[in-house]
């Protein structure tokens, strides 16, 4: 199972770009796919503090912004992190409960196959 993932620290301004900053966070792992689908689509479409509008490289997250927005960004991602690192774990739930329901099935078929061997010695 993998462990949800957190924030290390704030925002860490890499670079100036447009007037506005490139922001980088780290993280406590690397995010699977998965949880960056879950992450993008956590949040509302459109305007400046979107979640589409956050790069992910390996256990880092990065975002534009000018300084002003910081704030509000830190807080949307921590939002956004929390809905995906739920909707990760609801995932893997589901596939855990699959999984033994498919075990489950199979050790069925198993036993009838072993109840109906009585027939044998006839």
């Amino acid at each position: 199972m993998m462990q949800p993932i957190k924030r290390l620290s704030g925002p860490v301004p890499a670079k100036q770009k447009r007037g506005e900053f490139l922001w980088s966070i780290p993280l406590n792992e690397k995010p699977t796919a998965e949880w960056i689908q879950f992450f993008r689509n956590s949040g509302g479409q459109g305007g400046i503090i979107n979640p589409e509008r956050v790069a992910f490289r390996e256990a880092e997250l990065g975002f534009e912004s000018a300084e002003t927005h910081v704030t509000s960004w830190v807080r949307q991602i921590d939002k956004w992190i929390t809905a995906a690192n739920d909707a990760t774990a609801q995932a893997e739930e589901k596939r855990w409960a699959d999984q033994r329901g498919v075990s489950k099935k199979a050790e069925e078929q198993a036993q009838q196959l072993r109840d109906a061997d009585k027939y044998r010695d006839l």
